[in-house]
């Protein structure tokens, strides 16, 4: 769009176009889309897989190509114009096309330059992932753990409620934080660095935060707050699901982000049963250890194919055991309608300032 500061050259068509078709996009984009009639299908076989996985690093040689070749265009129309077989073939040079009309140069360099950002912002997308994927793999030599977790941290202390998904972790996350505020460090992605010993620090990644229709009632009255929320950002996901920005759901709730905090607690929630009550239970030292070793997965189980190139650093022997030692472990069986008292004992236990410990 603004390459024209370099050519000197601003065509009035594909201005105009602009002008005309970008609120149009607005408009197009923020309308609610009909709800999804998709089906969430189990996982194919390993085949299957590895074919995928393919096709990632194919797509994103796609953009590294797209955006290598935007980049030398963009170069190319914002300096020399022309490559020295254009000048062959026409037989001339840029000092006698200049001579021969001042403002032919700065046309070519506007439809040139302006073909390599178009190339540039193709290639960005899939180089997004990438850049996610080492920087996360890169974390991880460095000795960061990452679990599924969404961290709350109140008064410089964390908990981490980790678990997989459909186990109530958002839920609790909002309710806590509109009840009674506090930061947001993660919604659904963190790692754990071990700072000294018996001491562990949660660092969050916040992601786009999602909240399914058949959740909002149980919210109260966080639920208004959120959708108002979602009302006033930008356009984006929009359909029976709630979906916002970490930063904007923080905000909408009262509270603020945070890059990390301590760990004082680790919460493990699961659905109750009907009828059952809510019972949050201390782990013993080998039940935690138990509960916690397959919750620290790989840093990116979706990038195994960069594995020959940075190797992912498995968890140190012994880790999951360590860590129950150095952070009290806690089971949570839950139910929806009872949010409001599930989110009271939570910030009770979030509020103990000395941890007993648990005999084995």
């Amino acid at each position: 769009m603004f390459y024209f500061l370099g050519t000197g050259f601003v065509e009035p068509l594909h201005t105009a176009v602009t002008v005309v078709l970008f609120p149009m996009f607005l408009l197009a984009t923020w309308r609610r889309p009909m709800p999804p009639r998709w089906r969430i299908r189990p996982e194919g076989p390993e085949r299957l897989r590895r074919r995928a996985l393919v096709g990632q690093l194919l797509m994103i040689a796609v953009g590294l190509g797209l955006f290598a070749g935007g980049a030398v265009v963009s170069v190319v129309g914002l300096t020399g114009v022309f490559v020295p077989t254009d000048l062959t073939f026409l037989g001339t040079d840029a000092d006698r096309l200049h001579a021969v009309n001042p403002r032919l140069l700065p046309f070519v360099a506007h439809d040139r330059a302006g073909f390599g950002g178009t190339l540039m912002a193709a290639g960005v997308a899939p180089l997004l992932r990438l850049l996610r994927a080492i920087l996360r793999r890169t974390l991880s030599q460095a000795g960061e753990l990452f679990i599924e977790a969404a961290v709350l941290a109140a008064d410089g202390h964390g908990m981490a409620l980790a678990g997989r998904s459909r186990t109530g972790k958002t839920s609790l996350l909002l309710a806590s934080l509109h009840r009674y505020g506090g930061h947001l460090v993660a919604n659904d992605d963190a790692s754990l660095l071990p700072i000294a010993p018996g001491q562990v620090w949660a660092r969050g990644y916040p992601r786009s935060v999602t909240i399914r229709g058949d959740t909002l009632p149980y919210l109260g009255a966080a639920a208004p707050a959120l959708l108002r929320a979602e009302a006033t950002s930008p356009p984006g996901h929009r359909g029976p699901t709630v979906t916002l920005d970490a930063g904007v759901a923080a905000r909408a709730l009262n509270a603020r982000l945070a890059s990390h905090v301590p760990l004082r607690a680790l919460v493990l929630p699961v659905f109750a049963a009907p009828g059952e009550d809510v019972v949050l239970r201390r782990l013993s030292a080998r039940q935690a250890t138990a509960a916690l070793q397959p919750l620290l997965g790989p840093c990116d189980p979706y990038e195994t194919w960069l594995e020959p190139l940075i190797p992912e650093r498995p968890p140190p022997p012994g880790y999951a055991a360590r860590l129950a030692a150095a952070v009290p472990v806690w089971r949570l069986r839950h139910a929806l309608p009872a949010l409001p008292y599930t989110v009271d004992r939570l910030v009770e236990l979030l509020a103990v300032q000395e941890q007993t410990p648990c005999p084995d």
